[in-house]
């Protein structure tokens, strides 16, 4: 399965992956913190959400992108 890792600071990064719960499949994004040894362990910050709903969201994040654009210009 795919995973995008974007990294938030020095020790959270920001996971996008695929997942499967009870045989149905979600996108999954999650902050994932560094455990000592330097491994991404997740925590219960984060969002799954249906493939169908996915275009949805980032709609409304393109939207934010957009006007928070506009606020710099």
């Amino acid at each position: 399965m795919a995973r995008t890792v974007i990294e938030k600071n020095s020790r959270e990064s920001i996971v996008v992956s695929e997942t499967e719960y009870k045989g149905s499949t979600y996108v999954d994004v999650r902050i994932f913190y560094k455990d000592i040894n330097g491994s991404l362990k997740p925590t219960r910050k984060g969002v799954s959400i249906r493939p169908d709903k996915v275009s949805e969201l980032l709609a409304a994040l393109s939207a934010f992108v957009d006007d928070s654009v506009e606020l710099v210009s």
